[in-house]
């Protein structure tokens, strides 16, 4: 069975088709998404100052499971939930409450900053705000804690912190110490990381996101106590979920809205080529129809283009014009001369007839004309169009020395 498509056609194909599917896997591998400019809020997927890519990156070189959610059906209920700075509106924080109660244990990072974006570089931040003090205390009032936050102006006094680690903070952000609060890191000034009861699920508080905030990680111990954060919250091994829907993140599945998002869009658009080519392979008939050999016709005219055509093909239209030419002098001969005249006086014969009717074709330059087409048939040939012109002309002059000019 014949390929539907040409050759060059089919080879142009197979080749788009083997460019576009290495471009959509270099992509898929290399790249953490398309579209849309890069978050500079306080999430993991941030690299600015805000940002916790860098947490994120520690706890996974530090063996520690990691999952992102971003749907309101959270995956690993046994795991740790861990909630880094949400936003303060009323419908993110009663989300955060309902996740918390599905929870086998979780991990809050209380809010501090809020960033402003670079327009020249839109990755970064250029300034900061501070979120105010009693907006933090909406969300533990949320989460029936009865602490307070406070922010020191005169530093740490680390000399009487209780653990090994020290923070390096310069502008802290503590817990009040009170009843209901176990202090694992904190000191004189307050609470630092604590352990409460909510709903009797263990929850740990880290007061101060400038511990797990990419431009703070690298100071001090503070990458020590962001790491201790996740492994005191739960046992070794539990599976770390990262909540990205309280930073406005959250996607709900669907398979149909996944196969048009990057990187399965380039799957889908590939499996939609492949089913029209299957379709174009398989219709009766695409682009220029094949042509179709002409049927024989019927009478006098189709017989006489059949043979013409035939004689064309064989390439004896030049003895075809000298029998033509020959068959016409011996007509007017028959009629109004000698049949039995030799060749040169055949043709002196027809032209002085010719010349008594008053016919004004000159048979002499046709009988010329005719002779140099043969001559040159054997070696290049003549065109078909002076053959046919010839031809025209002979006809010509037998008309008028048969029927007379009119």
């Amino acid at each position: 069975m014949s390929s539907p498509f040409r050759r060059r056609t089919l080879i142009t194909l197979v080749t788009v088709t083997a460019l576009s599917f290495g471009l959509a896997l270099l992509l898929s591998v290399f790249d953490d998404g398309l579209g849309g400019d890069p978050s500079t809020g306080s999430d993991t997927f941030s690299v600015s100052a805000l940002g916790h890519a860098a947490w994120i990156e520690m706890l996974d070189h530090a063996g520690v499971p990691i999952v992102v959610a971003r749907s309101a059906r959270r995956e690993g209920q046994e795991g740790l939930l861990v909630v880094a700075e949400p936003e303060l509106d009323e419908e993110t924080m009663d989300a955060v409450v309902r996740r918390i109660r599905s929870s086998s244990a979780a991990l809050i990072v209380l809010p501090k900053r809020l960033g402003v974006r670079d327009r020249r570089r839109p990755e970064w931040i250029r300034g900061v705000t501070t979120v105010p003090a009693d907006q933090v205390d909406t969300l533990l009032e949320r989460l029936e804690v009865d602490a307070r936050v406070i922010r020191p102006t005169d530093g740490l006094r680390l000399g009487r912190w209780s653990g090994s680690d020290r923070p390096t903070l310069s502008d802290p952000q503590l817990l009040t110490s009170v009843e209901g609060v176990e202090t694992i890191l904190g000191g004189p000034d307050g609470v630092l990381l604590g352990r409460v009861r909510f709903r009797a699920r263990p929850v740990l508080i880290l007061s101060d996101p400038d511990i797990i905030a990419n431009h703070g990680l690298h100071r001090g111990d503070n990458a020590a106590i962001a790491l201790r954060a996740v492994r005191d919250a739960a046992s070794a091994g539990t599976v770390a979920v990262f909540d990205e829907t309280v930073h406005g993140f959250a996607l709900e599945r669907s398979i149909w809205r996944e196969l048009f998002r990057f990187p399965l869009a380039f799957a889908t658009v590939h499996a939609a080529l492949a089913l029209i080519l299957l379709l174009w392979a398989g219709m009766v008939r695409f682009g220029t129809p094949e042509l179709v050999p002409p049927e024989l016709g019927e009478g006098r005219r189709a017989l006489i283009d059949n043979t013409a055509d035939l004689l064309a093909y064989g390439g004896h239209s030049a003895h075809a014009l000298r029998r033509s030419f020959d068959r016409a002098v011996d007509d007017v001969l028959a009629r109004y001369g000698d049949e039995t005249l030799r060749r040169r006086e055949r043709l002196a014969a027809v032209e002085a007839i010719a010349a008594q009717r008053g016919v004004t074709v000159d048979v002499r330059r046709i009988a010329a004309d005719v002779s140099n087409v043969v001559a040159v048939a054997g070696r290049r040939g003549a065109s078909a169009r002076r053959i046919v012109a010839i031809a025209r002309r002979v006809h010509a002059w037998r008309r008028e020395t048969l029927d007379g000019t009119r």
